[in-house]
């Protein structure tokens, strides 16, 4: 399950990196989006997805959450990210779909869905 969950979080990662990068050099403003299937389960389990902002000790990052109490929780860091960007969202694995969704204009937004 934790080799799923971490698979899976680089390839968000990946997504967002690449989406960032594609902006890095625009004073333009620019809108990306990118769709991406998710299995329903991993491990026979749901989860969810969250995007974690960063704070002044931690990076931004990506949890996946298995579902339930004491579930397991892997976290992706998203290193490519080094100026100040508002992140939110969370998607439950049961969706089999994530959106991740970038704006960088005056900011930069960042959010799942």
């Amino acid at each position: 399950m934790r080799a799923g969950f971490t698979d899976l979080g680089s390839v968000i990662a990946r997504d967002i990196t690449n989406m960032y990068l594609a902006s890095a050099y625009s004073n333009d403003i620019v809108t990306l989006n990118v769709t991406r299937d998710i299995p329903l389960t991993i491990g026979g389990k749901g989860y969810k997805i969250e995007l974690k902002n960063a704070t002044k000790d931690h990076s931004a990052s990506i949890d996946i959450v298995e579902s339930g109490f004491t579930g397991y929780r892997v976290s992706t860091t998203l290193s490519s990210i080094h100026d100040p960007v508002n992140t939110r969202g969370i998607v439950y694995s049961g969706s089999g779909a994530i959106n991740i969704r970038f704006k960088k204009n005056e900011s930069r937004w960042l959010w799942i869905n």
